[in-house]
């Protein structure tokens, strides 16, 4: 996993790894998961961890990426125009990304695992937000 982003949850700290695929990434007390993904559309999740330590490295599980599915969309407001530039959110379980829509209001965020997200517009001059609720479907599902 070369060069991909690893984050935490629920803390939302995000990593990205080495040419090796090795990280460092601060954990919380108590339970969490890690979720890893690249720019190639792969993700996966790991069980719940336990930190036993309050400092210090501990060992973590191999993070296997398998395919992915894909959010895409296009943002058009109420004449049909595309809305470029407008900062998006994704927040669900797959953890936290952000990105921004073309020039043609079009919009894609790899690496998307099965699950509930939300996806939000952010306010800018001009624009009020949004917030939509999202199921991502497997991709054995047609996701």
């Amino acid at each position: 996993m070369a060069g991909g982003r690893v984050q935490v949850l629920p803390t939302r700290a995000t990593a990205q790894s080495d040419y090796t695929g090795r990280f460092v990434i601060s954990l919380p007390a108590g339970e969490c998961r890690l979720v890893a993904w690249d720019d190639q559309g792969r993700a996966t999740t790991s069980t719940a961890l336990s930190s036993t330590r309050l400092q210090g490295k501990m060992p973590l599980p191999d993070l296997v990426l398998t395919a992915a599915t894909t959010l895409r969309g296009r943002l058009v407001d109420a004449d049909g125009a595309p809305i470029e530039g407008l900062t998006l959110v994704v927040d669900g379980e797959s953890g936290q990304r952000v990105t921004s829509t073309a020039a043609d209001g079009s919009f894609a965020i790899p690496g998307l695992l099965p699950g509930y997200c939300a996806l939000t517009g952010i306010p800018q001059r001009g624009l009020l937000g949004f917030r939509k609720d999202v199921t991502i479907a497997s991709r054995d599902e047609g996701g």
